[in-house]
């Protein structure tokens, strides 16, 4: 059974578009089509999240105020990208109908499009009446399905009637519980650290409400609901075959067995469907019901840097040990990570720490007389397919993630400080007071790279800088040395709509670093910068670089 894989595959490129999106934002200068539906039939529907929003009479700032969208109340959207009546270019507006409690007939008005008025206030949703997959067929070729698009409760789930964490509870959807979507959020939220999308659904009853998408799988309804009927459940865990001749299978029921020469790294590419004995596995969920009880086995691997997919296939309950966490195999096995250490990591993870793919390189800083003891630790989550070491580095491949971490140990105790991705951490004391900063670059696939700056302070990393760069960026920003240098754009030719978005990139870029010494205008590139006195410091060109920066 193969749509779990291409749901979940869906569900990642759905989320790496809206990631995608949050970096390439629509200069406010740059028109894009104005939507709009009937009279009678919204195109949209939206949700002040934190704060009451005004809606105004016109699509112009100092209209008359007609009332205050209240928080977790719903109002209809009938056209996006209104032109703002005194400038048309850079201000746009939503054209809403709003029904207020008690109110015989709805208000209709303007809601502006700024985004310090919309950001993470204002949540649209469009809907949804279909879904593109793609599977695979008996002959293992990948085609396309459509269908009307479904959610699966990955665990307990408050079902709510508005998208919000203040949003009322109506009930609890169960593990494996199939719903029909009808809408979904344009942009992303981050719940419990993850970002997701909100749905409004239908369960089997009828019953409408919202669901954070984070704790959903998101795929066919009539896929998922096949799930449903074998009464599957989502658990997490980890199997070995524990007899001779277990074949893998392809679904939840039938004798279809799956081919594991098609998977990433097989050993051979002669079809084969024969599990050793021994093998270790990890799984995400098992049948009730239907047949014979069965293991889901999940297949993650890296496709590009920071870019995983997953594929899925079945193992009889019957024949296979559980065990719940894979840190449990993992410290059973030689390592040389000092086990409370093991521990509090496996627990700030929340299980599946490989030890033997986890390197702590010890270090101190500070003052003669106030000494701080640090690790800086690499790690990775799960069963690694081979580990190696050369020249005294590990290499471990195929684990489900790679995380980097800074520990502090202070009286004997170990205080976890802050997450840096999976690459690589560079410390450089930036201001030269004895206690380093912490550089963070992270190569995002398709999604370009993101290069963060951190400062050690007390129980946690501050963040100090952060900026995330694609492959059409005009603004990219790298570490050289003890200087923060910025390059930009070299204009070839009249193209007005490349200047603006460039403009438009370096005043967010000025925002985000809050320095001194530099204005929101085009500069001459690069432009370099020193950290001193806990802010940057606009500088020229240290005679310490090399001429050819970049």
């Amino acid at each position: 059974m193969t749509h779990r894989r291409f749901s979940i595959l869906i569900l990642l490129l759905v989320l790496f578009a809206s990631a995608t999106a949050c970096k390439k934002k629509t200069p406010a200068g740059a028109r894009t089509a104005q939507q709009a539906s009937s009279a009678d039939q919204p195109l949209a529907s939206g949700f002040a999240l934190k704060n009451a929003i005004l809606i105004q009479a016109a699509p112009e700032a100092k209209s008359k105020a007609l009332a205050k969208l209240p928080i977790g109340s719903p109002v209809e959207i009938f056209a996006t990208r209104v032109a703002d009546q005194k400038t048309p270019d850079t201000a746009f507006w939503y054209k809403v109908k709003f029904m207020a409690p008690g109110a015989a007939a709805p208000l209709e008005g303007y809601i502006s499009e700024r985004e310090e008025v919309v950001r993470e206030n204002f949540l649209v949703f469009h809907k949804k009446t279909e879904e593109k997959v793609w599977i695979e067929n008996a002959d293992g070729k990948q085609v396309e399905k459509f269908g009307v698009p479904g959610v699966m409760a990955t665990t307990t789930v408050n079902l709510r009637k508005s998208p919000s964490l203040n949003g009322a509870i109506i009930r609890q959807l169960k593990n494996g519980e199939v719903l029909k979507v009808l809408e979904v959020s344009t942009a992303t939220v981050k719940i419990d650290d993850k970002n997701s999308e909100w749905y409004l659904v239908s369960d089997a009853q009828g019953s409408t409400g919202y669901c954070f998408g984070g704790f959903m799988l998101s795929g066919l309804f009539d896929e998922l609901a096949q799930l449903q009927d074998v009464g599957f459940r989502f658990t997490h865990g980890w199997v070995r075959i524990a007899a001779n001749k277990v074949k893998a299978l392809r679904a939840p029921v039938g004798p279809d067995t799956f081919n594991l020469s098609t998977l990433p790294g097989a050993d051979s590419e002669k079809p084969t469907s024969d599990l050793a004995k021994g093998a270790l596995l990890q799984v995400d969920g098992e049948t009730t019901k239907g047949g014979e009880p069965r293991y889901r086995v999940v297949v993650r691997f890296e496709a590009e840097p920071s870019y995983f997919e997953q594929r899925h296939y079945y193992v009889p309950k019957a024949n296979v040990q559980f065990t719940g966490d894979y840190f449990t195999i993992s410290s059973k096995q030689p390592h040389k990570v000092e086990i409370a250490l093991a521990k509090d990591l496996n627990r700030y993870l929340k299980g599946d720490v490989n030890l033997q793919c986890t390197t702590v390189l010890p270090f101190e800083s500070g003052s003669d007389t106030e000494k701080r003891s640090f690790y800086a630790i690499k790690t990775a989550i799960g069963h690694a397919s081979s580990i190696s070491e050369d020249a005294g580095k590990l290499h471990c491949m195929n684990v489900n993630d790679r995380i980097s971490l800074l520990v502090e140990k202070k009286d004997d105790k170990h205080v976890i400080m802050g997450r840096l991705g999976g690459n690589e951490m560079v410390f450089v004391d930036l201001d030269d007071n004895g206690t380093p900063e912490v550089i963070s670059e992270n190569y995002l696939g398709r999604s370009g790279r993101s290069l963060s700056l951190y400062a050690i302070g007390e129980g946690r990393l501050q963040p100090l800088f952060s900026w995330d760069s694609d492959p059409e960026s005009c603004i990219t920003v790298d570490f050289s040395k003890k200087y923060l240098v910025v390059y930009g754009p070299t204009y070839s030719g009249d193209n007005a709509d490349y200047r603006l978005r460039c403009t438009e990139q370096f005043k967010t870029f000025v925002k985000a670093i809050k320095a001194d010494g530099v204005t929101d205008t085009e500069q001459d590139f690069p432009i370099y910068f020193k950290y001193e006195g806990s802010k940057f410091q606009k500088i020229e060109k240290p005679d310490d670089l090399p001429t050819n920066q970049g």
